[in-house]
């Protein structure tokens, strides 16, 4: 579990964290998923 800060910090890149994941490993995975959404 990361803490509310650092979820919402990337709260944006995630659109929503998931529980039990790293952030880091969440952002590469919506990333692959999604790199239209990642264009920041």
């Amino acid at each position: 579990m990361k803490t509310e800060t650092q979820l919402k910090s990337r709260k944006t890149h995630l659109c929503g964290s998931i529980s039990g994941e790293p952030v880091e490993f969440v952002n590469i995975s919506k990333l692959r998923l999604k790199p239209e959404k990642s264009t920041a």
